[in-house]
């Protein structure tokens, strides 16, 4: 996980909402098997973090599930 900005960016973004910017912070989490994504969103959302992504890529036994998570700092 990168936790990195670009300072200018976030410079401009401040003047063009007024001084108002809303810091996020995300995290992107791979599972393989499916029993384990309920459990897995339950302790991030107990932890702050709420699911903003859910992917799914694979076939047949090769499949991976893919959680973006995101909390305000």
């Amino acid at each position: 996980m990168q936790r990195g900005f670009n300072r200018e960016k976030l410079r401009r973004l401040c003047r063009a909402t007024g001084g108002e910017v809303e810091m996020k912070e995300w995290m992107s989490v791979q599972i393989q098997h499916h029993k384990d994504v309920g459990p897995t969103i339950e302790r991030f959302e107990r932890n702050g973090w709420t699911l903003h992504a859910y992917q799914v890529t694979g076939r047949d036994v090769w499949i991976n599930h893919y959680l973006l998570f995101e909390r305000e700092i």
